[in-house]
């Protein structure tokens, strides 16, 4: 069986919708957007795509049910994927689960499988939970200590048996022993970067007012885990950020009452943030820090990686030793790893380093 890719099962559901004004409604898209998402927006590599139907959840029977689940049984991967609507995702997560052929092979095998959806759809949309939802399964599908069936949405990671939906605030709610991200609350530094990027009316981007992150992770994520947000400044991470501004960013992760902290920054200098902290908070750190950040701006475009990468930050967040770590593109980057290279194409870090010394020029 295929280990080192995520096989991708679209089923459609909401976050295979598009908005139909003369309906006023949501339908399902003729193809799968998943899939273009992953690869073109985030830059993940390390999936197979493949479309089953396009229903609206309401409309797939227990026959079709059952089609998922023969299809789950068959397929040589370890790691899997299911993109459903949100109404029927227990259903469909139970059925699978009980598939007799999908039951024999994880019990004995090391295969694990995650069912997402949204509450908005990806395309066109500029502030859907997809990209989040679908950042947070693929941190999930690489821990073993999860079940091996579960359904991830609204920040939380539940077993399918345990799987309840709210029709009310339509949202999974987050009952004691049932969510599987091991961490009931966190921080949130938001430091700017590309992430927190707005444009300014003349075809460019600056840096916002205030950051977007935390709305995004109320609504439309309506992420269940309590948060407390810090939003020191937004700067763009080209600039020369001082020492007085290190130092304010350390007294805040001194002072934070949880070991679980999420900072997003600029993607250029992220890995220098990651060593000052590193070196500063010393061996006997017991706090797990993730920083983040994306290379387009989060809610001008439905092809931006700031949801992905939010979501994965924050499903690795409760499975990281302490220390500070970078998690971008569906990837923990370890120390001797060149985030840069990684992340952007030569043109792209061409065009970032001659702003950069720009920037330099006028300090």
């Amino acid at each position: 069986m295929s280990s080192s890719e995520i096989f991708h099962l679209a089923t459609g559901g909401t976050i295979d919708s598009y908005w139909n004004a003369p309906s006023d409604t949501a339908l399902p898209n003729r193809e799968t957007v998943v899939e273009r998402y992953l690869r073109e927006a985030v830059r993940f590599r390390g999936v197979a795509s493949e479309t089953l139907f396009m229903k609206d959840s309401r409309q797939v029977t227990p026959a079709m049910q059952d089609q998922a689940a023969d299809r789950i049984a068959e397929v040589p991967y370890d790691r899997m994927l299911v993109t459903s609507g949100t109404y029927l995702m227990p259903d469909i997560g139970r059925t699978i689960k009980r598939h007799p052929g999908v039951k024999g092979t994880f019990d004995s095998l090391d295969r694990r499988l995650v069912l997402t959806g949204s509450g908005k759809p990806m395309h066109e949309f500029l502030r859907s939970d997809g990209g989040f939802n679908l950042g947070m399964s693929v941190a999930v599908l690489e821990e073993d200590t999860v079940d091996r069936v579960t359904a991830v949405m609204n920040g939380g990671c539940f077993e399918v048996d345990a799987l309840r939906k709210d029709l009310t605030t339509a949202t999974f709610g987050l009952s004691e022993g049932d969510d599987q991200i091991p961490y009931a609350d966190f921080d949130l530094i938001a430091l700017g970067g590309s992430m927190d990027f707005v444009p300014n009316g003349l075809d460019g981007l600056v840096p916002a007012r205030q950051s977007q992150v935390p709305g995004y992770l109320r609504t439309p994520v309506q992420n269940k885990h309590h948060f407390v947000a810090s939003n020191p400044f937004v700067r763009d991470s080209r600039e020369l950020i001082t020492e007085e501004d290190l130092a304010r960013v350390l007294e805040m992760i001194s002072r934070t009452k949880t070991d679980y902290i999420l900072i997003t920054t600029g993607i250029y200098r992220i890995r220098e943030l990651q060593q000052f902290l590193s070196q500063r908070l010393g061996e006997e750190n017991n706090k797990r820090i993730i920083l983040t950040g994306s290379r387009l701006p989060l809610g001008i475009t439905d092809m931006t990686d700031a949801p992905f990468n939010l979501g994965y930050a924050l499903g690795k967040l409760g499975f990281l030793q302490p220390g500070v770590h970078v998690a971008l593109q569906g990837h923990i980057f370890e120390d001797d790893e060149d985030i840069l290279n990684t992340v952007y194409t030569p043109r792209e870090i061409e065009l970032i380093r001659e702003q950069s010394r720009r920037f330099e020029t006028h300090v």
